[in-house]
């Protein structure tokens, strides 16, 4: 991958400010200039870590700006920088336009897809991030809420059960104090997530659960309605928009495990998390118990909605594999122990 310099991108022309002009060049921190043609681009993207240049006969470029807190966009014609933005905070995309060319630059519209906050669950007073992707406003942290805690070796496909990884015990504040509850939050039991409510296909869900007031448990619908977002808008580790090759940009930056394979979100784990959904590796629980298995290579979440499968009644989850690169869907019997993202009622 290129490394860029800090002030890296050269326009002639940038739509936003109303000028106009055909080309754009990258230099890189080695002093070498690429020149590209806007009619040659299909999109640019940029997201915290790196930039992808998508080119219409279907190659790309990549460039590591992993080093750099701000890039700048400059008119080399007067000097003037008539944009920057902040690289870790916010991805933009960026796509010519044919007809006028000029490099049309969208930020508002990006930011409104991406904003961060946080909340207070005022039940145990933990506060979360959270992020806003498209329509949907989504925990970007695992829920932590403890309200009781078992053994690994303990496992009900009709008692609420609740799981901390490594820890074996009973006692609330312990399973607390460790560092993997800090870090991966609480593994759920169907029942325990679902807190005593029927499942539910629809979107929104309408199901609290085990999430605080005003957040919902998502069916399997809005996870549906997630995945399908961000392979529009281009969220797909190669910048297509077909097909679905998300897993990137939602799993974390840290924590997973290495993989060489294209696109995987253990390749190059420095850019990952383009969408902010900071999907974690915290593992799972297999059916009767024993321990909380694939800790670094896999991260599994709960839905609402129930289904019927193989003489069994079972629910439909999302899941994120070090090694691949897009987004699992598969249904897992309530015995299992998963994580769990809230959905805000908006």
């Amino acid at each position: 991958m290129k490394k860029l310099t800090l002030i890296t991108l050269f326009l002639l022309a940038l739509g936003l400010t109303g000028l106009h002009a055909q080309t754009l060049f990258v230099k890189e921190t080695s002093g070498t200039q690429t020149e590209y043609l806007l009619s040659d681009i299909k999109m640019m993207r940029f997201s915290s870590g790196s930039i992808m240049v998508n080119k219409i006969d279907g190659n790309s470029d990549d460039y590591d700006i992993s080093g750099q807190g701000y890039l700048n966009f400059t008119d080399l014609s007067t000097g003037i920088v008539p944009i920057a933005f902040k690289t870790n905070e916010i991805e933009i995309l960026v796509y010519p336009n044919p007809i006028a060319n000029v490099l049309n630059i969208d930020i508002e519209s990006f930011k409104s897809k991406n904003q961060t906050g946080t909340f207070i669950d005022l039940r145990d007073g933990k506060t979360y991030k959270t992020i806003k992707i498209g329509t949907q406003t989504w925990m970007a942290e695992n829920l932590a809420y403890l309200p009781a805690v078992s053994p690994a070796s303990t496992a009900s496909e009709t008692a609420k059960l609740y799981y901390v990884y490594r820890y074996h015990g009973t006692d609330i504040k312990a399973a607390k104090a460790t560092d993997n509850y800090k870090t991966y939050g609480v593994l759920y039991n169907w029942p325990a997530a679902m807190d005593g409510s029927g499942s539910s296909r629809a979107n929104p869900s309408g199901v609290q659960g085990v999430c605080p007031a005003d957040w919902h448990l998502p069916s399997d619908a809005e996870w549906t309605q997630l995945e399908n977002f961000l392979i529009a808008n281009g969220y797909n580790y190669d910048g297509t928009t077909t097909e679905n090759k998300i897993a990137k940009s939602l799993a974390a930056t840290t924590l997973w495990n290495k993989s060489s394979n294209t696109g995987a979100i253990g390749n190059n784990l420095s850019v990952n998390n383009s969408s902010g959904f900071s999907g974690l590796p915290g593992g799972y629980l297999l059916y009767g118990g024993g321990s909380i298995r694939y800790v670094g290579n896999y991260g599994c979440w709960w839905s609402s909605s129930e289904i019927y499968q193989n003489n069994a009644t079972a629910s439909f989850g999302r899941g994120l594999s070090y090694s691949g690169s897009n987004m699992l869907r598969d249904y897992s019997f309530k015995v299992y122990g998963f994580s769990v993202r809230c959905v805000r009622d908006d």
